[in-house]
């Protein structure tokens, strides 16, 4: 079937694709282009409590004035991951094979490291945030009826309201080895749900003390800054017309990525065949609702050539 696209969407990228076979000297060209992504280099920032009480201003003031120390001494993260809930053994048509349905997703929890200070600024600092969410601060059960101490806000036992001890985004940046941000987690309403146990010894001389702290939260955004909307896009268009401007026109597909594009004012083009006047026939399938079918660019002795996959580009 001819298919004339003077009259479809402005800017329709063909690409043919070609069967390949692993080569290391392509694995190693790829990571020299665009590298791989270090773990080591990461920053945690906490944005300033939402309460108005004593103890959400005393935390509010340690994420402003003393963010340093919760920024520098955290020295190891484990990043959340995310799990779709799903129901299992589903027949669609109450019959046949089973299939897997998510219904909602499930965010793991997270855990962060810090290296503690001479002075336990970091310690005083999580265990009033814990004691934000829990009041245990009942001196062995003899202060059970009253509200004393700096946690006056709050009787012992008593459990705050999630606005006050949730902190409203704890953002994670990720760099890479020249120190652009390429991950963001920003990750809403977190708070501490446990702290590890810390070991102690008199045989460990040269060791420093470690306080791993795990959280608990609603949500998350994952951004990456560097990759942007187009860029893989782009990029993957760029590499085809330099493969495609290297190509004899009268290789078979299987040797031969083929880039036609038709821009908004409806003219042909290929670096296969160079400049807007393209010769030779296409076999082109649509997916996934269009028919088959073959562009007639304009008549020529060229082989066809077999297209795989149509892309649709953002419009102009």
């Amino acid at each position: 079937m001819a298919t004339d696209l003077t009259n479809e969407e402005p800017e329709i990228v063909v690409t043919g694709s070609r069967f390949t076979t692993f080569n290391i000297n392509n694995f190693r060209t790829e990571l020299n282009n665009y590298g791989s992504l270090p773990t080591h280099s990461f920053l945690v920032r906490f944005a300033p409590f939402r309460g108005n009480t004593s103890l959400t201003n005393e935390l509010t003031n340690y994420t402003t004035i003393n963010k340093d120390k919760l920024i520098l001494r955290c020295d190891n993260a484990i990043l959340p991951g995310v799990t779709l809930i799903k129901e299992e053994a589903i027949r669609r048509y109450g019959y046949g094979p089973t299939e897997t349905v998510p219904y909602n997703v499930n965010f793991g929890d997270f855990t962060l490291q810090w290296i503690v200070d001479n002075n336990s600024e970091v310690i005083d600092f999580f265990n009033k945030w814990i004691n934000l969410v829990v009041n245990h601060d009942s001196k062995g059960g003899a202060d059970m009826s009253t509200v004393s101490g700096e946690f006056n806000d709050y009787e012992p036992y008593m459990v705050g309201y999630k606005d006050d001890y949730s902190n409203s985004k704890v953002s994670v940046f990720v760099y890479d080895r020249q120190l652009n941000t390429t991950v963001e987690y920003n990750i809403f309403d977190a708070f501490p749900i446990s702290i590890q146990s810390v070991n102690l010894s008199w045989g460990d001389e040269n060791q420093i003390m470690k306080y791993n702290v795990t959280f608990a939260f609603t949500d998350m955004i994952i951004k990456t800054p560097m990759a942007g909307d187009n860029a893989l896009y782009i990029s993957s268009q760029q590499e085809a017309a330099n493969r495609a401007s290297v190509k004899s026109p009268n290789e078979e597909t299987s040797k031969n990525d083929i880039l036609v594009t038709r821009n908004k004012n409806g003219i042909i083009s290929s670096p296969v065949f160079g400049g807007p006047s393209v010769t030779g026939n296409y076999t082109i399938s649509r997916p996934p609702t269009a028919e088959p079918g073959t562009l007639n660019v304009s008549a020529g002795s060229l082989n066809p050539k077999t297209i795989n996959m149509i892309t649709l580009p953002p419009k102009i």
